[in-house]
Order: structure tokens, then C-alpha cells, then sequence
């Protein structure tokens, strides 16, 4: 019985050793764009077509730089000698306004979105003091130069029962930090 026993492990071993050789015929990959579209709409506007929810409102002016290359654009589409070119690019949910020089590159920008998620630090904010309170509307307001973002600050509004209350807070990512009035009530 040990010898029996000893063959079926030692045969056993074998056949989980024994290595099997594939040989596969060489392939070549190739790497697509895989941008987003924007849907040109005439007049130098552009509609965004996001691929799930809020992606274009959480970094606007990231998801520009990132989908649409202005000098391309100053190439192939644009007649005329000028200083500068407005862009307006919208989605369902609001608008950015970016602002090129005659060269393609990014001056200034301006946004403006509505019923957007509310970063985690804002929601804490809010319903820290304002607790038992609804969200009923929020806008984000910003302003920048090239690819950041100057001033951008919320507007929202907050309801219990019958009483409402209006509230600015602050954008704590821009480059000007206003932390001792960061949640102002207006």
C-alpha cells in the first residue's frame, strides 16, 4: 500500500512539472486617442460629450488641455489674423470660456457650473454647521489664468423647513486662499 501510495504522489509530481510551450505568431499593438468627443456647434463653441457623469465639470480646464489642442484647431479652422480667440465649451450642466492668444496657447478662463457634487471638504463644511439642513442648489463660479484656477468660490443654498440661507464657501484649490472667510452667509 506505501508503494501504491508513493507511484500516485511521484507520478503525480510528473505530470504537474511538465511545462507546456505555446508558441504564438508576433502581434503588433497600436495605441488609439481615445479623446472625448466635442461636437463643434459653429462660432467657436463646442459641446462636450462626457462619457459618465460630471467628468467635465470636476476639472474643467484639465479635461480641455487634455481633449482639445488649440493650435491644431488655429491650423485647420480659423481664417484671419487675430490676437486672440475665445473658445466656449459647454455641457449640460454649465459652461467654461477659455481665452487663447494668436499663438494657441491657453490666457484666462471663466466657469460657471450648476447642480454639480459638492467636493467632500465643502460637504463637511456645510452640513458641520448647517446640520439637519437639505442642499437645494449649488453653482461653482471661477476664474483663472493659463491652467489654473485664480478665484472660484460656490454658491449655495440650503433649506429646513421654511427657513433658507444662502452661502458662499470658498474654493480651497485655487492659488488665492481665503480661509478666514471661508463659509460666509449671505
Amino acid at each position: 500500500m506505501k508503494i501504491a501510495v508513493t507511484l500516485l504522489i511521484l507520478t503525480g509530481f510528473l505530470f504537474s512539472t511538465q511545462a507546456q510551450v505555446i508558441h504564438l505568431e508576433e502581434t503588433e499593438i497600436t495605441a488609439q486617442n481615445n479623446t472625448i468627443p466635442i461636437d463643434f456647434k459653429g462660432g467657436n463653441e463646442f459641446v462636450i460629450a462626457e462619457e459618465y457623469d460630471n467628468q467635465f465639470e470636476m476639472d474643467a480646464i484639465g479635461f480641455v488641455c487634455r481633449n482639445f489642442k488649440m493650435k491644431e484647431y488655429l491650423s485647420t479652422n480659423l481664417m484671419g489674423d487675430f490676437d486672440s480667440y475665445q473658445v466656449n465649451f459647454k455641457s449640460r450642466k454649465g459652461f467654461l470660456r477659455a481665452h487663447y492668444n494668436s499663438k494657441g496657447d491657453l490666457v484666462k478662463t471663466s466657469q460657471r457650473f450648476t447642480d454639480m457634487s459638492l467636493p467632500y471638504e465643502v460637504r463637511n463644511e456645510i452640513f458641520g454647521k448647517y446640520e439637519g439642513w437639505d442642499v437645494t442648489r449649488s453653482t461653482f463660479i471661477a476664474r483663472g489664468t493659463g491652467e489654473k484656477i485664480d478665484k472660484g468660490y460656490y454658491k449655495i443654498i440650503v433649506k429646513n423647513d421654511d427657513q433658507k440661507q444662502r452661502l458662499k464657501i470658498y474654493s480651497t484649490n485655487t492659488s488665492v486662499k481665503r480661509s478666514s472667510d471661508a463659509l460666509a452667509v449671505n
